[in-house]
């Protein structure tokens, strides 16, 4: 990608349920408007994986995406919940972009300096597996057994281990519009402890940047955190955007990058 000049914001892990976009999301994309930054949303923004296409199709919280960027260019780079041919699926805005962002072609310029951004679930065992098949398991489960697929998601970690969530999915029949799942209620706390999950993926990302000689921004860990590693006068850095639900964000500029909170 070109030269990129202005400060670029990159929030991931919104987590946004088909009802309603997280306020933290609008508080975000007005930042991002007021310093005219290039915004990226790394990952993970809907849980499509979770809750299926059909629940996020035409849905309140694309529908306030829309009406909150007002015309503003939104990058969208997929995670383990969201894929990026799923997230063609439920997003048809002009000026949204989507992409898989884990192809080095997508690394950014920023004022001289390079970056590789991706969500970072590449670098966790699970879901390097499971998410090559995760799309098409998830729209059969969904259609066909969504309590139990529910409960699966839970017990595989496809939800942070403190992730709380308490839902209720069922079956509603209108005239005309056959089957469709609906959301009851959905209550959720995103904050993560640093524990070995995390710290085995901030290592193994550590170790992608020195190899690579660049410095990464990552999410899906749900833990802020900014590491850097030396070589003699010369390092790179890597910054874990945490999850915009509880505030973090980063910010790429020509002085590095930085953990931001709203």
């Amino acid at each position: 990608m070109g030269l990129i000049t202005s400060e670029v914001f990159i929030s991931s892990d919104w987590h946004s349920k088909p009802d309603r976009l997280p306020d933290s999301v609008r508080q975000w994309i007005r930042l991002g408007k007021k310093f005219n930054a290039k915004l990226i949303a790394n990952g993970d923004a809907f849980d499509l994986i979770v809750l299926g296409t059909e629940a996020f199709k035409g849905c309140p919280a694309v529908k306030q995406l829309e009406r909150e960027l007002d015309g503003y260019p939104l990058e969208m780079r997929e995670g383990n919940h969201d894929p990026e041919r799923m997230l063609r699926e439920v997003i048809h805005i002009p000026f949204v972009r989507i992409i898989r962002g884990i192809d080095p072609r997508y690394d950014l310029d920023c004022c001289g300096i390079w970056w590789h951004v991706e969500h970072g679930y590449t670098r966790a065992l699970d879901w390097a597996i499971i998410g090559r098949f995760s799309p098409a398991v998830s729209a059969f489960m969904v259609k066909r057994f969504p309590q139990q697929w529910y409960w699966l998601m839970k017990k595989l970690g496809a939800l942070a281990s403190d992730y709380n969530i308490k839902a209720t999915i069922r079956k509603t029949v209108l005239p005309g519009e056959g089957n469709k799942l609906t959301v009851s209620s959905v209550t959720s706390n995103e904050r993560r402890r640093y524990d070995k999950l995390v710290g085995t993926i901030h290592s193994a990302w550590v170790e992608y940047a020195e190899k690579n000689e660049t410095n990464c921004v990552i999410g899906h860990t749900h833990k802020a955190m900014q590491m850097r590693s030396w070589k003699g006068v010369d390092s790179v850095q890597v910054l874990d955007a945490g999850n915009l639900k509880d505030g973090s964000y980063v910010a790429l500029n020509g002085l590095g990058g930085h953990i931001r909170w709203l």
